[in-house]
Order: C-alpha cells, then structure tokens, then sequence
C-alpha cells in the first residue's frame, strides 16, 4: 500500500522550528535510529528513539514505549541494543548494562556490569542465546581498559570473556562472526590521543587480540563495523563516520580493505541480507544504495533518506524522518526498493502495560503525558481522557492495551485532529546522531 508523506516540503522549513519548541528538556527532536529484531520472532522488533524504546510483538499493528528512566539512561544519549533468542533485551548504557526478560517490563543491572561504560551489545548470530558486551573505561590520560563480556543464557548472567583489548585502542563497535563465533572484531580509535582507526580481532573469543589499521580513518572519521558476512568469517564491512560517508569491505579478516561504497553525507544504515549476497547503504543525503556483494555493483534503489537499517527474516527495516519519507519505521520486501510503514510518530499507543511494582509500571505512566505531547499522539488517537486528574500520568483510549482505533491509508486514524496543521508540525521528526552511538 502506498503511503503519502504527512508533510509537504512547503511546510518543512516552518515544521522544523515550531517542532523544535516541543523537544524534550533533553533538546532532541522524535527520531528513530536503531531497530534490533528478535532472531527467533520475526513480528517482535524493538526500536530505540530519542525519547526511549518502541516494542511490538505482532509485527508492528502496535507499538508500545519504554520511557527511559524504567531502563536508566538520560538526556543526549543512544544507548545500543539487542534481542536475544528467547526475546530478552539487553541495552547498553554509559553505566551500566540493562536487561529485560519476558514482558519487558522488569529492567535489571546486572551486578558484573553496573558502573561499566557498556559501548556496544549483540549477539551471537549462530547462538543467539549468547549475547556479547564490550566494556570500555579511560584509565589516565590517553589509557583505556576494555573488555569483552558475555552471556550463555540470555543476559541473566555475564563473565568477562579473555583478555583485556589493547591499552592504547577505544573500541566503538562489537560483534562475532556468524560462520564462526570465536573470531570476534572490535571497531575503534587507537594509538596516541586515538588519532588512528582500527579493528581489533581475535580467533579466540577474547583470550588475544590484535589491532589492524583501517584506511582513510582519525578521529574524525571512526570506523564502525557494519556486517559480517554470514557465510565467510573473514569478509566484513566496515561504515566511515563523517561525511563523506564511506563504506569499506575486507575479505581477509581486516589485513586490507577495499571501498565499495562513497556517498555525500553520513551513511547512518547497513543491512546485509542473511544470505550474505546483498548489502543496503545508505542516509539522508543518498537514499539508499543496493550493492551485490559478489560484484560489487552498486545501484541506487530509493530515495528514503534512511537513519537506519536492518535485515530481518520478513524484509528489511528502515528509520526515517516522517516530515521527508512519510513514516518513522518502514518495512521494504523488495529488497530497499519501496517502502511501506509500520509506525507513523504519533501512533505510540502509549506505556507498556505493565505493574505498578516494574520498572516501567512504576516509571513510565507519569512520563507519559510530555511524550504523547512530543509525538502529538492525540493526532492518532484524538480521545480525550475522561477525568484527566483521576489517572494523571496513564494514556488515554489510546494508551498501553487500548486496540488502536480504525486507521485510514497513512496508518494514523482519521477524524478530528488526524491531518491538522499541528499533527503534520508534529510529525515531522528529525534524527538526532550521535557519533558514539553509530550503530543502524
């Protein structure tokens, strides 16, 4: 089904500063920028946004929020996040590592990790019950202590795995090698006052490592890892922080690494399908490109101004601005070619439900009424609260387990405030990026 963008490019320049006088204190505008797909649910996504997390378990008819403060983080960060294989979340914060099983309503720290700078998260492809960790701590004035954590069961319990990483290298990004596990790579700066882009990489889960420079990188340009390839444990992709944007492959384990991809801006997403055989790049300067790996060809497949992708086993996963490409998540099976939505940034129907004895029950009702202002849920779901001091802080009709109202073709419901001047204002949600958190 085709979608209608909800704000004509006239109104953008006026949408952009009266929006920015709704921002939260924090002072960021509605955006989404990572999604994280349970590997074994393919209906059950999780969203990280500049004002918490989004979850939806059938697919995305609805979505449900995660205020901050039930998982502990604040203002101008983006934490990094991961589903596990029996859907548990773990999420990444500047001092602590935060986990959720079940219902998602209960966020523990675990004790190993609390007071740990956890700089990325994920999960073991072939073994998605083991999830990873990398912790990073500066240590005087140009020393860091990092480490590799992980999990066997899901992110109830976490130990160091091997050896610390280099004293000299700042990691940014963590994963493992689906075809093999035990080969690990850790993106980064290193060397003095982290002047130099590397990729740590050990064949041994942690217990050595070795740092490899990457090319055309400082620390204006940091190297993130963006894929590694399902099927041959030595070929990775590797995204250019900055703009030009620049996207790099290496088909020996990092020992050399070739450009495949220059763009104009920020390449802000990168999704390689599970078959290995094709990578989507791209950001709000350049669409998104389409590249077949085997050849390297590239062609350019959408304009959607992308602020992440993601690959999962229904199709793939974008973020997006809704004033530019008329939703905040989107869902292509076409490979990136189209895109439909499936969530417009008002249709947040409220707080997970969940008990007032949870971190989000207990949390997340009273921070409610400032983000359906932000997102103008009342643009999607227009009914008004019966008695708004008799439940101060729950959603509306519209809120945690209220069915979403009958929508009409944008995904929104029609009626009274759905294509008002202020829903379109509001819509129109721009991407906060953080370069510490550069993960799509």
């Amino acid at each position: 089904m085709a979608r209608t963008p909800l704000v004509a490019a006239a109104f953008a320049g006026l949408a952009l500063g009266l929006l920015a006088s709704r921002a939260e204190a924090n002072g960021r505008f509605p955006a989404a920028g990572h999604i994280a797909a349970d590997p074994t649910d393919p209906s059950h996504l999780l969203v990280r946004t500049t004002y918490g997390l989004l979850t939806t378990r059938d697919g995305g008819e609805a979505w449900d929020w995660i205020c901050e403060q039930a998982v502990g983080w604040t203002g101008q960060y983006d934490p990094t996040i991961t589903i596990t294989a029996d859907g548990s979340y773990v999420v990444g914060t500047y001092d602590h590592l935060a986990v959720a099983h079940g219902d998602g309503c209960g966020w523990l720290r675990p004790a190993p990790l609390d007071g740990k700078d956890v700089v990325d998260v994920s999960t073991d492809k072939k073994t998605p019950s083991t999830a990873i960790a990398m912790t990073s701590k500066v240590q005087g004035s140009s020393s860091f202590v990092s480490e590799l954590w992980e999990s066997l069961d899901d992110g109830e319990t976490w130990t160091v795995a091997g050896a610390p990483l280099p004293t000299d290298f700042r990691p940014l990004t963590v994963d493992t090698a689906p075809s093999n596990p035990m080969r690990v790579y850790a993106s980064g700066l290193y060397g003095a006052g982290g002047a130099k882009g590397g990729l740590a990489r050990s064949l041994d889960r942690g217990a050595t490592w070795e740092v490899v420079g990457v090319p055309s990188t400082d620390a204006d340009h940091a190297p993130y890892i963006g894929a590694v390839d399902p099927n041959d444990e030595k070929r990775l992709y590797v995204r250019l922080f900055g703009t030009p944007g620049r996207l790099f492959v290496s088909t020996d384990g990092g020992d050399s690494f070739t450009e495949l991809f220059t763009g104009t801006g920020l390449l802000k997403g990168l999704a390689l399908s599970p078959d290995g055989a094709t990578l989507l790049v791209g950001g709000e300067s350049d669409g998104v490109h389409r590249i077949t790996t085997a050849t390297a060809t590239v062609e350019k497949v959408a304009d959607v101004g992308v602020q992440c992708l993601a690959w999962g086993k229904n199709g793939v996963l974008a973020c997006a601005a809704e004033a530019k490409d008329g939703f905040t998540v989107g869902l292509s099976v076409d490979e990136g070619s189209s895109f439909t939505s499936a969530l417009h940034l008002p249709c947040v129907r409220g707080p997970l439900d969940c008990g007032g004895d949870t971190s989000v029950g207990s949390k997340c009702p009273a921070a409610w009424p400032a983000t359906a202002d932000l997102i103008d849920q009342k643009s999607c779901y227009p009914t008004e609260p019966a008695d708004a001091g008799a439940d101060a802080g729950q959603p509306d009709a519209g809120g945690a387990g209220a069915a979403p109202p009958a929508a009409d073709d944008s995904g929104c419901q029609a009626g009274p405030g759905a294509g008002s001047f202020g829903a379109l204002l509001a819509a129109s949600g721009l991407a906060f990026f953080l370069a510490r958190r550069w993960r799509s």
